[in-house]
């Protein structure tokens, strides 16, 4: 009996050793990679609640999003305004009862939102870009069992001192990051989080998102509903149409940049 218990702990202990020595940094950051890679399109409802500077504001709309980085969100609440990415990555932000139109240039970049306003968004930034910019630092494992993730550092290559630290906290059961933080020295600037991982076709995807930054006091969770991956858009479904008279002003001065 005591040498059955021996060969079943013995067993176990094997299994959990062979588990983690099969895996490494790179390796677990290309499953990662690779499962957001293989969203093309996004279509959902949206309910998002966004805490800058202390005041609280809440949204729903209808989002869809395309690769690379196309996005067009419509709210209707708690009033009716426009938000969408053009093919250059800058970010416009309609409302249409006072004509008003915010624009930020270059701020999304080609991937997945950086900035929290903007619900996730497929694109190019996957792990090879970051690899020209970054060293994938080996991995990490804290906790047992249910408890354990994985933790991975993407540091800054030396000729890209300004760059933040990625820090990536994987858990096990899923290629998603549930946490990413960006940090400069030792304090966190950035923290993004993604909760209630479903499959939608195969694909892993986070129904909740949570973003916080510090620099702009900002704070958002979005919630996902009805989330259909890799419908076909054409460029029509992307179009908003202005008004002549429509005033501009820039995204950075509303975010008190």
């Amino acid at each position: 009996m005591k040498k059955a218990k021996f060969l079943f702990f013995a067993l176990v202990i094997f299994l959990l050793c062979s588990n983690l020595f099969s895996l490494d940094s790179l390796s677990l950051l290309e499953k990662v990679s690779s499962n957001f890679q293989r969203i093309k399109s996004i279509r959902a409802q949206v309910d998002q609640i966004v805490v800058l500077r202390n005041r609280e504001f809440r949204y729903s709309g209808f989002y869809i999003a395309k690769t690379p980085g196309i996005v067009k969100v419509v709210y209707t609440y708690p009033t009716k305004y426009i938000l969408w990415i053009d093919r250059k990555g800058t970010l416009y932000w309609y409302l249409p009862d006072s004509k008003l139109l915010y624009y930020a240039e270059h701020t999304t970049g080609r991937g997945n939102s950086s900035n929290g306003l903007i619900p996730l968004i497929p694109g190019k930034n996957n792990l090879r870009e970051k690899k020209k910019f970054y060293t994938v630092g080996p991995l990490r494992v804290k906790g047992f069992w249910s408890f354990k993730k994985y933790i991975i550092d993407l540091i800054p290559k030396k000729e890209y001192p300004n760059l933040p630290l990625i820090r990536m906290y994987i858990y096990p059961g899923y290629p998603v990051a549930r946490r990413v933080e960006l940090i400069r020295g030792n304090k966190i600037v950035m923290v993004q989080e993604m909760d209630a991982i479903k499959k939608v076709g195969g694909i892993f995807f986070p129904y909740i998102i949570r973003f916080e930054s510090e620099p702009n006091h900002l704070k958002t969770e979005t919630h996902y509903i009805s989330v259909e991956l890799n419908v076909p858009f054409s460029e029509k479904d992307f179009h908003v149409d202005l008004p002549p008279d429509v005033t501009k002003v820039r995204l950075t001065d509303l975010l008190g940049k």
